[in-house]
């Protein structure tokens, strides 16, 4: 519960989500990895099958980091937990 509480902390409301200006935040695959510097987005694209992936619009990026963050200090078994209810 605690991981799922902090992901929907770091979300924008719905309300936020319907301007258009405040959810468009295209990044190269170098600003992407910086914004999230645990996840290695390279891997995930390829095996996606989309490893020419360049650019990204990144539609929250304050979730992207706070979702680094959190991959950084829960320990897996909280990971575990929360996708198996997912």
């Amino acid at each position: 519960m605690a991981l799922e509480t902090a992901l929907a902390a770091a979300s924008m409301t719905i309300v936020e989500q319907r301007d258009p200006n405040v959810i468009y935040h295209k990044m190269s695959a170098g600003q992407l990895a910086a914004l999230t510097p645990g996840w290695s987005w390279t891997a995930y694209f390829r095996d996606y099958g989309r490893p020419d992936i360049a650019t990204i619009d990144v539609h929250q990026p304050k979730f992207f980091t706070a979702f680094d963050h959190l991959l950084r200090t829960t320990p897996i078994a909280g990971w575990k937990s929360y996708l198996r209810w997912q």
